[in-house]
């Protein structure tokens, strides 16, 4: 039975829902569309990456050509939706091989950090500030901090009160020359590896 247009993309989302990435190929192969919407704009790719199906991000991004930026109608890019349900994996490597913008803010100005902090995700917190160096005060459209948002996670909120202490003031300032150095070699066209030990 000859599926219709519609049919192939609502199997598509459902293909790339459960990682099935077989499935999302011969979808594709028989027309599909990459690029489709759902009701709320979102595309294969903040869905793969929400589910956080690291075979299946790479393929939609490097074979098919999806826009790592994309956005759904909230304004939250793949970035956001892996930083909302921890998927970690696929965080770095949005950020670190695809050049994603660590601090790309959504309609409400969250960044990935407030999404991540507002879901309880300590490891994506983590990488986010001491990896890639996004700033702690960075405040919402509401003019809150991650550090306010934090009040129900107490681990999380720790962690930022101890990152902004003057203690860790140098480590600070080693990430933004890191993130400043990353921001110019981007425009310039290349990706820098990530810092190492210490950093």
């Amino acid at each position: 039975m000859t599926m219709t247009q519609e049919e192939k993309n609502k199997a598509l989302f459902a293909a790339v829902g459960q990682g099935d990435l077989e499935k999302v190929k011969e979808l594709l192969a028989s027309g599909a569309q990459v690029d489709v919407k759902d009701i709320w704009d979102r595309q294969p790719l903040h869905w793969a990456a929400r589910g956080g199906h690291l075979p299946v991000v790479k393929y939609l991004i490097e074979e098919q050509g999806t826009q790592v930026d994309v956005k759904d109608m909230y304004g939250q890019q793949p970035l956001h939706l892996a930083a909302c349900d921890c998927r970690l994996p696929v965080v770095k490597y949005l950020v670190e091989e695809r050049g994603a913008e660590v601090d790309a803010k959504d309609n409400g100005d969250w960044q990935p950090l407030h999404t991540a902090v507002i879901y309880g995700h300590l490891p994506v917190v983590k990488y986010l500030i001491r990896e890639q160096g996004v700033q702690v005060d960075a405040k919402d459209r509401d003019g809150k901090t991650p550090t306010e948002l934090a009040r129900d996670s107490p681990e999380i909120r720790k962690f930022l009160e101890e990152w902004a202490s003057p203690e860790n003031m140098e480590k600070r300032r080693q990430m933004a020359n890191v993130k400043a150095v990353r921001a110019h070699w981007k425009r310039l066209g290349g990706l820098l590896p990530k810092p190492g030990p210490g950093m």
